[in-house]
Parts: structure tokens; sequence; C-alpha cells
């Protein structure tokens, strides 16, 4: 279970933010499924200089290339492990494709399988964003929140709520790090914005 803040009147507000697993895993899987089948899993393919296969490259940097593929099995597996939410260390990538032109979201298992990348759709992003709990990515907050909202259970009630002036009191006694302050409340304001999005 996640939470999720909303400032109001001087408190913070803490609800609870859970997703619903079954809605997820459906939601992932009618996903992919929008996405033409050879640009689901992508092949990550480090730089070679004039030996880089040039051919069905969507995305290319100093370090490597993305390149379509032809389904295979192994795609299947990753795809399962990503929809089942089994893949437990990731990173996500936006990247402008060289086709097209368009701005995608990347994901990159950090597993043995390390040189294949799942391409997102770009609401399959905020829900992964959103359970993450990354309330200050600007693509949860200024983003359309309708197709997602119903695969998360928001508690109707706070579960605490917190005196803002009091919080931040510990941070000028330096009960908690100074610096820590500007990121938390940075986090607390997008979380407001997210959270009145969902509601």
């Amino acid at each position: 279970m996640g939470e999720i803040y909303n400032i109001s009147k001087g408190k913070i507000e803490v609800y609870s933010l859970e997703p619903l697993r079954g809605k997820v895993i459906t939601f992932r899987q009618e996903e992919f499924e929008k996405l033409p089948e050879d640009e689901r899993v992508l092949d990550y393919i480090p730089t070679k200089g004039w030996f880089t296969p040039r051919k069905n490259i969507i995305y290319e940097c100093g370090s490597h290339v993305l390149r379509k593929r032809n389904p295979q099995p192994e795609d299947e597996f990753l795809m399962s492990e990503f929809i089942n939410n089994h893949i437990g260390a990731y990173s996500l990538k936006d990247i402008t494709r060289l086709d097209n032109g368009r701005e995608v979201t990347t994901l990159e298992p950090l597993m043995y399988l390390s040189s294949k990348v799942l391409q997102l759709t770009d609401a399959t992003t905020l829900e992964l964003l959103l359970e993450q709990g990354n309330y200050s990515s600007k693509k949860l907050q200024n983003g359309n929140l309708s197709s997602i909202s119903d695969l998360f259970r928001l508690s109707e009630k706070p579960i605490t709520v917190l005196d803002l002036e009091e919080l931040k009191k510990y941070f000028s006694t330096n009960l908690v790090p100074k610096d820590e302050l500007a990121k938390k409340m940075s986090m607390i304001n997008g979380s407001t914005k997210v959270y009145r999005k969902l509601r």
C-alpha cells in the first residue's frame, strides 16, 4: 500500500493509495495490444560504428540503438513479467523516435534480459508512475488520469493528518536534514496536484 498527500488549509492529509492488481494486469495486457507487435519489445544494441545495424531502428544515441524485432517467445516472457509485476528493478526512459519524432517511454528491465527494452503506451507510463508514487513527475501532474484512476483504491478519508508548520519545525531544528525540505515539499505539492485529479 502506498500513500498520496494533499495540502489543505495548512494541513497535510495522507491518504492510502492501493493498486487493484487484477485491474492493473488486465490494463497492461490491453495497452500492449495497442502497440504494433514488432515494437512491444525492442532490441537494445550497443553502437558499433559502421557495423551498427540500420534496419528498423526507432531510436539512436551515442551508446546504443533501439530496433524493432519480430515477436519471439522470450518477448512474451518479458511482457508477462512486467504485466504481472514481477520485474523488480527497471529504469524508465523518455526517448524521441527517429521515424516519427514522437516522444515515447521505454522500460529497461535490469535483469538478465537487459538487451531487451519494453515500449510503453502513454497510459501505461502514467499508471507506472502513479504506482511508484513518483508525484514529482510532470507527466503525472499534467497528464489525463481518467484512464487509470479506476485502477487504484484511494481511501475516502485521510489515514493521518499532519500540521505543515510542525513538519517544517523538524527541518528547521535539524531533526531532519534541512536540504531535504525543498525536495519533500516539491513531492508533496506534486502529490496534491495528482490527488486532486484522482478525486
